[in-house]
């Protein structure tokens, strides 16, 4: 998966976009599926995490919630195609990374 600014369309995150925003009004048909990851390494990366995910689907956005008291995070990602993200949620639930265990589940 791209990184795509919604701002321009360039290859950065919006955050780093120096252009001004353009106004669209979207579908009102828009419908996006949430996946939460939980339990995930506390010193995950944006970057790490793009590169673990670019080939599970078209995810139109994803956020790391860190933790520090339990150590862990919580990672959204939002599909706009519910066959992908329950294709990732039955293929990633239970799957160990860095001796933790991934809980993935959609909300």
């Amino acid at each position: 998966m791209p990184i795509k600014c919604r701002k321009c369309g360039g290859p950065h995150f919006t955050m780093k976009c120096g252009k001004t925003p353009t106004i669209s009004k979207l579908n009102d048909n828009y419908t996006t599926y949430k996946v939460k990851i939980m339990n995930m390494p506390i010193d995950i990366t944006y970057d790490n995490l793009q590169y673990m995910l670019k080939d599970w689907g078209d995810i139109n956005k994803f956020y790391i919630n860190k933790f520090d008291k339990y150590e862990c995070s919580n990672v959204i990602l939002h599909y706009s195609n519910k066959e992908q993200a329950e294709y990732f949620v039955n293929n990633v639930n239970n799957t160990d990374l860095n001796y933790k265990t991934l809980k993935v589940f959609l909300v």
